[in-house]
């Protein structure tokens, strides 16, 4: 519909209007998108702003949004955080898919640092994304973390973690 056809045909100038949709709450999740792939370097920014929102639809979009922008500074502890300290899974793992994108694009020491820090976390599920996040960036220590989990006494640990290195093994 409606969403599609402005995702389709947005572009840079659209961005005022975009954010103003957004502010306004219109279809924020789905504009959220949207935005990130047309708006300036700035836009990461705005997009921040968004990252408590009490809607999870929002928050899911903030992590998608942000895996867009190579911007360390702002993108990089929004998505620590909420692999960190999110409750919801869908937003763990957006954000987990947006720390792979930006570090294909600039893998930097302390990047690698703050996941590695993740892996002696308490929450499993914190871990496995961290360690899928490290194995997507070539960093063995992922990879061996996520063999590890797939022997973990928790059922669905294990599957968080066969699904993980299922998705590096098909990403190649």
């Amino acid at each position: 519909g409606v969403l599609m056809t402005i995702n389709e045909f947005a572009e840079p100038a659209h961005t005022n209007l975009l954010m103003s949709l957004v502010t306004a709450g219109i279809s924020r999740p789905e504009l959220m998108i949207t935005l990130a792939e047309v708006g300036p370097p700035s836009t990461p920014d705005f997009i921040a702003k968004f990252k408590d929102d009490k809607e999870f639809e929002v928050r899911r979009s903030v992590a998608t949004a942000l895996g867009h922008f190579n911007k360390e500074s702002i993108t990089v502890p929004i998505l620590i955080r909420y692999l960190e300290e999110e409750t919801n899974v869908f937003i763990k793992w957006a954000a987990a898919e947006s720390l792979i994108s930006i570090g294909e694009e600039n893998k930097t020491p302390g990047l690698i640092r703050k996941l590695t820090s993740l892996m002696n976390k308490n929450d499993k599920l914190t871990v496995v994304l961290a360690g899928k996040v490290l194995g997507a960036l070539q960093e063995e220590k992922g990879l061996l973390k996520l063999r590890e989990l797939t022997s973990d006494a928790d059922s669905k640990i294990r599957f968080e973690a066969t699904l993980a290195l299922g998705a590096l093994a098909d990403q190649g």
